[in-house]
């Protein structure tokens, strides 16, 4: 048999604390269908998590997501 190495990685939200994977902030947003030489366009973001003395472009899990992503549209509604 032989001796085998194994390498775990286990991500976590910076935000939370949860297991996530790291492409968890992404949003990507299809804005077309494109056309028969070109494929869909996109609208593509992400999200990090920044603080002061602390993390600088940290992972953010899927629902921490959605919970800031609401939190964003609910005060940029009352601005305009």
């Amino acid at each position: 048999m032989g001796i085998t190495t194994k390498t775990i990685t286990v991500c976590c939200c910076d935000v939370c604390g949860s297991e996530c994977v790291p492409e968890d902030g992404e949003v990507r947003i299809q804005v077309n269908s494109g056309d028969r030489d070109v494929g869909p366009a996109h609208i593509r973001g992400v999200l990090v998590f920044d603080q002061p003395y602390g993390c600088t472009s940290g992972i953010v899990c899927r629902p921490c997501k959605l919970k800031w992503l609401a939190v964003y549209l609910e005060r940029e509604a009352k601005t305009t």
